[in-house]
């Protein structure tokens, strides 16, 4: 299956690093935080990545093409707002597609502008995510459960924790002052699994993907949920980034040899 990446916006909860560099290629362990992302989609045999890129694209077409040059069977295509690069990495060939899909087009505009690169493949079913997050999410079972729910459109979900206490009251009287309780809402993890017939619901350049996109699928009654309840983290601060520099160092050290 195919792997669609957001990486087009301008990361502005992380401006400190973000002025210079898009948010994916900031470095965590030891690598661009995208870099990781990938490395654990090919992990699972997803090689054939399209990445939707927009501020900063440049940097990211630049990067791509100097971190793998050196591989096997290198090869880079380049047209006006695309360039394709494909290599063979750790006994896999990887297929990369990046599109400048825009500086100010919207996370559904984006998905709306590399349909035709999905066109290309045969199968029905892509999978689509952020690419300014990690988890440990075991995708065979994402896929299992999309296939055995017969779905058009899966939405991983994770609980997060509280970021601060929570005080319960009852006529201004505190009644239970709960510091950083779990939560008890689901949120929108990323790791979607979609059928191609979904991008009927990404029209135009302004659609949001959360909010416009989204919301036409519930209306028809076919999004459904898998619930992960391993490791998840998204990267829009430098405490964020602390966590996810942690995680990969005791938990993926294979990364550092590579």
């Amino acid at each position: 299956m195919k792997v669609v990446l957001l990486a087009g916006g301008f990361g502005t909860r992380y401006l400190e690093l973000t002025k210079k560099i898009p948010k994916p290629l900031i470095n965590v362990g030891n690598k661009p935080i995208i870099f990781h992302l990938m490395r654990h989609f090919a992990h699972y045999g997803h090689s054939e990545f399209i990445i939707c890129c927009g501020y900063k694209y440049n940097l990211m077409f630049k990067y791509f093409v100097d971190e793998f040059r050196g591989k096997k069977k290198f090869h880079l295509n380049k047209s006006k707002n695309y360039i394709t690069i494909s290599f063979i990495y750790l006994n896999s060939l990887w297929n990369i597609t990046l599109v400048n899909t825009g500086l100010n087009t919207q996370t559904g505009g984006r998905i709306n502008k590399i349909r035709n690169f999905l066109s290309e493949s045969s199968e029905e079913n892509f999978f689509l995510s952020y690419a300014d997050g990690l988890s440990n999410i075991n995708l065979d079972t994402l896929k299992n459960f999309h296939k055995n729910k017969k779905s058009d459109a899966t939405v991983t979900i994770v609980k997060i924790k509280n970021q601060y206490g929570v005080v319960n009251i009852k006529k201004n009287i505190v009644q239970t002052f709960s510091e950083k309780p779990d939560n008890q809402y689901y949120i929108n993890g990323g790791f979607f699994i979609l059928n191609k017939k979904i991008l009927k619901f990404t029209k135009y350049d302004n659609d949001i993907w959360e909010s416009d996109c989204i919301p036409r699928i519930m209306n028809k009654n076919i999004l459904y949920a898998y619930k992960h309840t391993g490791f998840w983290q998204s990267m829009d601060n430098f405490h964020d980034k602390i966590k996810l520099d942690k995680y990969l160092k005791n938990n993926f050290m294979y990364f550092r040899n590579e």
